[in-house]
Parts: C-alpha cells; structure tokens; sequence
C-alpha cells in the first residue's frame, strides 16, 4: 500500500458494530470510547463525545445525597439525646426541689409550726407545700415546677408525699413517695 498524500484526510473511529474488531470483543461503550481523532494537514483536532463525564457526575451526586443523609440522621439523634438528657435534669432538679421542701417542712414541725409556709422558690422552680391532717398524724405534699428558660419554656411538675407522725415532740416520717 502507498503512503497518504497530505491533502488527503484521515478518520481514526472506534470499531463499529458488525465490524472485525466488533466481533471479537472489543468494542467500548460510550463513557470509555477514546475520542474522534482527525488528521488535516499538519493539525490534529479532538472531537469528544458530548456524554463524557456524565456517569462521574452522577456517581458524585448519589454519593453526596447519601452523605446529606447521614448527616440529617445524626443531627435528628444528637438533637433528640440533647432534649432527653435536658428532660431528665429538669426533672431531678424538680423533685429535689420537692424534697427539700418536705425536708424543711418536717424540720419546722419538730419546732412546733404547722402552718403552710410560703411558697420555696430556687431558681427557676417553685414549691409549695401543702399540711393536712391533725395532731398525731399529718400529710405534707411538695408540689414543685420548674420552667426551663431553653426549649420554649418548657415546664416539669413533681409531686412527693409524706406521712408524718408526732409523738412526744419527735417527728417520725412514715411514708414517703413520689405522687404520679
């Protein structure tokens, strides 16, 4: 076979379909087919596909969204053990409100005052304590709320209950329970 002229125009393409090469295999799809190489002249020009790159993009995307996902899921966890950790110190903080209010109250009957005292207040919590009953056998109830300046103002109560009894000027607690 002769050399090509050089006026004459030379077309490097992938195999086709039917083709020899086709045939036994090696044939490329369209996202790894090398690009389209032309010969004119002394100048080489690359035509490449208009679809290049888009299965990458793709790929990029999927794997972002799924990242996007994991994130939102561990935020939604860490944001409802926040509020749950937040719930359980505001309800300690209340029935220890609640208990020293009892507390206090037991102390001033062994004094001789069985009036209802003021209202506690510690903080952002408030307990008020109710004395009913009669010489020998009373029942003392701490009523406590707190309210969190954080989440909304969200507001915890507890109630505790004490059987007291007095015998002789000694305070004697019988029961003590925490009222649903």
């Amino acid at each position: 076979m002769s050399s090509p002229l050089p006026h004459q125009r030379y077309r490097l393409s992938p195999p086709q379909r039917g083709g020899a090469a086709y045939a036994l295999g090696l044939a490329l799809d369209h996202a790894t087919r090398p690009a389209r190489v032309t010969l004119s002249g002394e100048r080489l020009t690359y035509r490449t596909k208009k679809r290049r790159g888009q299965a990458l993009i793709v790929a990029v995307l999927i794997i972002f969204m799924a990242a996007m996902a994991i994130g939102v899921a561990a935020a939604t966890v860490a944001l409802a053990q926040n509020n749950i950790t937040q719930n359980q110190k505001l309800a300690k903080q209340a029935y220890n409100l609640a208990a020293s209010g009892l507390e206090n109250t037991t102390m001033r009957m062994t004094r001789g005052d069985f009036s209802n005292p003021a209202t506690l207040q510690e903080g952002a919590g408030t307990c008020t304590i109710i004395i009913s009953g009669s010489s020998p056998s009373y029942q003392i109830l701490a009523v406590s709320e707190i309210i969190s300046p954080l989440w909304g103002g969200k507001k915890v109560t507890k109630k505790i209950q004490a059987n007291v009894t007095i015998n002789d000027g000694l305070v004697n607690v019988t029961s003590w329970q925490e009222m649903y």
